[in-house]
C-alpha cells in the first residue's frame, strides 16, 4: 500500500503469502531456498497453473523476502537462490473478421453486446473494464477515461457501434449506480473482474 500498488496486486500478494504461511511447518524467518522451490512446485500442481503464472508467484515470494532482508528481519535472503522459471512467451492472435461477427451473433442481450463491444473497441484489461464509470464516458467524442496499472489514467476510444451498444444498455437499466457494468440479479452491484471474465468467456465459447 505504501508503494502505491493497485488493490488487485495487493490482493494477489496477500492471497499467495497466506497460502505460503499456511503451508509452512516453520517460521517464515527460517525458510530455505528449497522450501520456496517445493512450495512453488506443489502450488502449481494443486492449482494447475502455467509456468508463466508460477514465475509470477515466485516473484511475489522474492519481493517478500527482499523486504524482510532489506529491513533487517532476516540476515540471509533465501529467495535469491531460487531460479527464474522458464516459460514460452506466446504471441496472442487477433480475432478474424469472421470470428468477430460470430461473437456478435452470440450476444443475446443488450448487456452482452455492450460488454463485448466495449472490450473489442477499447482493448482494455478486464480490471479496467470492471472499474469503468458512466461519468467518465464522453459520448460526444466517443471516448472513456480508464484507470490502468499504477493508477495511471488514460483515454480509450469507443467505436460508434460500442457507444451505441452502451447507450442501449443504459436505457434498459433502472438504477443510479455509476459503474458501467452491474449485476441485474444482485441489486445492481458493480460486476467484479472474475464475473466479467466468466461472462466474456461464455460469449466467446
Amino acid at each position: 500500500e505504501f508503494r502505491g500498488l493497485s488493490k488487485d496486486t495487493i490482493k494477489q500478494y496477500k492471497y499467495l503469502l497466506n497460502n505460503f504461511v499456511a503451508w509452512l511447518d516453520k517460521d517464515v524467518k527460517d525458510v530455505t531456498s528449497d522450501d520456496i522451490r517445493l512450495f512453488l512446485s506443489e502450488y502449481s500442481k494443486i492449482n494447475d497453473i502455467s509456468d508463466r503464472t508460477k514465475d509470477s508467484k515466485r516473484l511475489i515470494l522474492c519481493s517478500f523476502y527482499q523486504f524482510l532482508h532489506q529491513n533487517g528481519y532476516i540476515k540471509v535472503n533465501p529467495a535469491i537462490a531460487v531460479e527464474p522459471i522458464k516459460y514460452k512467451q506466446k504471441v496472442r492472435q487477433p480475432l478474424s473478421h469472421m470470428e468477430v461477427e460470430l461473437i456478435r451473433r452470440a450476444c443475446k442481450t443488450d448487456f452482452d453486446e455492450a460488454l463485448f463491444e466495449t472490450f473489442y473497441s477499447t482493448g482494455c484489461r478486464v480490471s479496467e473494464v470492471a472499474n469503468m464509470k458512466i461519468s467518465d464516458i464522453d459520448f460526444e467524442n466517443e471516448q472513456i477515461k480508464v484507470c490502468g496499472k499504477g493508477d495511471k489514467e488514460r483515454f480509450v476510444l469507443l467505436t460508434p457501434r460500442a457507444a451505441l451498444s452502451l447507450k442501449f444498455y443504459f436505457e434498459k437499466r433502472h438504477d443510479n449506480v455509476d459503474a458501467v457494468f452491474v449485476s441485474e440479479t444482485k441489486g445492481h452491484k458493480p460486476l467484479g473482474k472474475s464475473s466479467l471474465e466468466h461472462m466474456i468467456k461464455d460469449i466467446g465459447k
